[in-house]
């Protein structure tokens, strides 16, 4: 399985305190048609920075998390996993059904 599609949306930005504000995006990841990520990032921004500084960071989080979730996915994905499920399975079966 892999990532086929990326959508990111602005969710808004709220001034929390005095020229102190959170942005937050959404990040959409599709595998076919499955959504497979659909989260909310936010970050701190004062007005004196400079918007690319926090679009950075919204990005550097957002590559963060579908690494996660690729590794993650990896893992599930693995044969050795599916047989070891499926051997769980067999055990817990021929002891407890009849």
């Amino acid at each position: 399985m892999a990532i086929t599609l990326i959508t990111v949306t602005k969710v808004s930005t709220v001034e929390r305190f005095k020229d102190q504000f959170d942005i937050t995006w959404n990040l959409v990841c599709m595998d076919g048609e499955d959504e497979v990520i659909n989260r909310n990032f936010t970050i701190p921004h004062k007005q004196a920075m400079n918007p690319t500084d926090s679009t950075v960071k919204l990005q550097d989080k957002m590559k963060e998390y579908i690494d996660s979730y690729k590794a993650a996915r990896t893992i599930q994905d693995h044969a050795a996993m599916a047989a070891a499920v499926d051997s769980v399975q067999n055990e817990l079966r021929s002891i407890y059904t009849p």
